[in-house]
């Protein structure tokens, strides 16, 4: 029987035997203790590289149990004194008011998970943060993982877009009232300056004074030009232009187009104009022919500036049925033989205010706008437009619109400019300005109208309490009572029937139907123009519906 082992060698055996088991051990259990501390390991490279702060925070004790370096950075505390930190001290206003709910036990974050609040550093400084939060039970304790951004950069980013677009809201608001005023005030002198060169051309005057006199008119109306340009051009950079769609005459705008150069041109001798419109084009589109119009005449009257001699051809036609609708589409030419464009220049031309020619020693004035707006009322109307030629030879300038076409069995809009011989009317006009009234007063007693004058809206209250006139032509701005206050007047204590059109230098966006939304029954802008008045007097008198 073997002897008994003592107890020294008892314990060597034991510890023999526990070395070979934590051998076994290890062997079996290396790979997966060495993959764990590879993933423990490339956890904390993540974590460390995370932008956004994280906290991990016991909830029973508010304390902050561990913290990633950019949380460290952020609050500038050690990673060794985050543990001691407090969670409301850390956390303002409601960053700390939530986690006291949360500790109650009530809900978690905030609908959509996350909160502006601000988190207070170690210095004291507040940094402006965005947290987000969630609950975790680690060996029976709850914890709170919590993820702060820093948004103060974001921050002042809005802050700045913010004010930007006040003081862009401002600005363009600042210029809005200057374009409007600067608009009335020219309008209101241009407006007595062209009355009164018509006026003279009436008088008798000799060949000379007459040729001066056409001179004086050609500039007012170029000035009017330049004004009319920088009108549309603001209100196309505010988007506020507004087409009109209305039955017009295609061949007919066209004609009247050519025609209106065409004698301008005849003082040349050495420029013809003439237009090519197939006879089967059809007469009534649908579209804004006032601003079709515009685009076709200052394209035109480009060419007739830019072409001393030669031929200057405007073309219409009908290229093709737009798909799915029943627009068609129409492509207008003004070609010249004139100078041309160099190959470098073909692109600027629809800029604004640029010029094929900038120089000091230019031959040819303007503002570099008109082309600029063709191409925005072009491209509003939905078309396009390009131009072709070469230095020298001339050019082509295009633009296609989508019209659609109506028919009458034969019967056609009225022409444009075809004006009502209305039957005569006595005419209350109101206008402080002595040469606009003078004007004014000429043309309506020339057409065999009465005309009764007052200079302010308190005098037509005093007028209208001894005869009713069968229309009133009422300025706006006026001394003691203005346009529109006459006219609430006049309505609440006269008449709600007797007509009063608007006669104004107020010609920007909007300026329209506030006047009409005043009680006003229609509207004229100034310059006056004799035909836009006989419009309106013959609409008044029921003989057309056309808005001029």
């Amino acid at each position: 029987m073997n002897a008994p082992i003592d107890g020294d060698e008892r314990d060597r055996l034991r510890d023999q035997l526990m070395g070979m088991g934590n051998r076994s051990m290890r062997k079996s259990y290396y790979p997966e203790l060495q993959e764990q501390g590879a993933e423990l390991e490339r956890f904390r490279v993540l974590m460390e590289h995370v932008p956004d702060a994280v906290f991990f925070v016991n909830i029973s004790s508010m304390k902050v149990v561990d913290a990633t370096a950019a949380a460290s950075r952020m609050t500038g505390y050690d990673r060794e004194e985050l543990p001691q930190v407090d969670l409301t001290d850390l956390l303002a206003e409601t960053g700390a008011a939530l986690f006291r709910h949360m500790k109650a036990g009530g809900a978690g974050a905030p609908p959509g998970g996350a909160w502006a609040t601000r988190l207070v550093s170690k210095t004291g400084r507040r940094v402006s943060v965005e947290v987000s939060c969630n609950l975790h039970r680690y060996r029976g304790q709850e914890y709170a993982v919590l993820v702060a951004r820093d948004i103060s950069e974001r921050l002042r980013y809005e802050e700045e877009l913010v004010r930007a677009r006040k003081d862009a809201e401002e600005a363009s608001r600042t210029k809005g009232e200057f374009l409007a005023t600067m608009s009335h005030e020219i309008r209101t002198p241009l407006n007595g300056i062209l009355g009164m060169a018509e006026l003279l051309q009436d008088s008798g005057l000799q060949q000379r004074e007459l040729r001066l006199l056409r001179l004086l008119t050609k500039s007012g109306h170029n000035l009017q030009r330049i004004l009319n340009d920088i009108l549309d051009f603001s209100k196309m950079e505010a988007g506020k232009l507004e087409l009109v769609e209305e039955a017009f005459d295609l061949p007919d705008l066209a004609i009247g187009t050519v025609d209106f150069f065409a004698a301008k041109a005849n003082v040349r001798k050495r420029l013809r104009i003439s237009g090519k419109i197939p006879d089967d084009l059809n007469r009534t589109w649908i579209g804004d022919g006032g601003r079709i119009q515009q685009v076709l005449m200052n394209i035109v009257g480009n060419a007739v500036k830019f072409t001393r001699e030669g031929e200057i051809t405007v073309s219409v036609q009908e290229i093709r049925a737009l798909p799915g609708v029943r627009c068609r589409e129409i492509l207008f030419c003004v070609k010249d033989t004139g100078e041309g464009i160099p190959a470098d220049k073909l692109d600027s031309v629809f800029e604004s205010f640029s010029q094929v020619d900038g120089t000091l020693s230019r031959s040819h004035q303007g503002t570099g706008l008109g082309l600029a707006i063709c191409k925005q009322l072009v491209e509003l109307m939905g078309g396009s437009i390009w131009v072709t030629g070469k230095e020298g030879k001339g050019c082509t300038f295009s633009f296609s619109l989508p019209l659609c076409p109506v028919y009458h069995g034969g019967a056609d809009v009225s022409r444009t400019g075809e004006s009502f011989q209305e039957s005569p009317m006595h005419v209350l006009l109101v206008e402080d300005n002595k040469v606009n009234r003078i004007f004014a007063r000429h043309l309506l007693v020339k057409r065999g109208h009465k005309v009764t004058c007052a200079v302010s809206g308190r005098a037509v209250l005093d007028i209208l309490q001894k005869e009713l006139p069968d229309c009133i032509l009422m300025d706006i701005q006026m001394p003691e009572m203005d346009g529109m206050e006459a006219t609430r007047r006049i309505r609440e204590e006269v008449s709600r029937d007797i007509p009063v059109i608007a006669l104004t230098a107020h010609a920007m966006q909007g300026d329209r139907e506030r006047f009409l939304a005043a009680g006003m029954n229609d509207y004229l802008t100034k310059p006056l123009k004799p035909e836009a008045l006989w419009s309106v007097l013959a609409r008044v008198a029921g003989r057309e519906s056309s808005i001029y």
